[in-house]
């Protein structure tokens, strides 16, 4: 049984850790590279080497004039690497194309960049 008088002695995992993040960057990679795509990893799981909330990934076209509908390469991320779409989100402040998803119960928000 924890001492919950003692908080220092309990740990507290952050949801994403840096390896994790950089494993799932890869997946996607792989899965992207295929239909055109390049991922990237971002936010602070980059910077600070952890999340407690989300994983941030940037998908961007290696051809700028060959882009496919968000849907489609969503669709390769779901059946490669369990990608599960829960909404998509405009940025209010600079109408950046945010789709909120999960792998497993994790969030992952995925950015689309042209």
């Amino acid at each position: 049984m924890s001492d919950l008088n003692n908080l220092d002695s309990v740990e507290i995992l952050p949801l994403w850790s840096q390896a994790e993040a950089i494993d799932l960057a890869a997946q996607i990679e792989r899965a992207a590279y295929k239909i055109g795509y390049h991922a990237a990893l971002t936010g602070s799981c980059l910077y600070r080497g952890f999340s407690s909330k989300d994983c941030d990934i940037i998908l961007y076209p290696h051809k700028s004039r060959e882009t496919k509908p968000a849907a489609d390469v969503l669709a390769r991320l779901a059946e490669k690497c369990g990608v599960v779409v829960v909404e998509e989100r405009k940025h209010t402040y600079d109408d950046k194309e945010v789709w909120w998803c999960k792998v497993g119960e994790r969030r992952v928000d995925i950015f689309f960049m042209e």
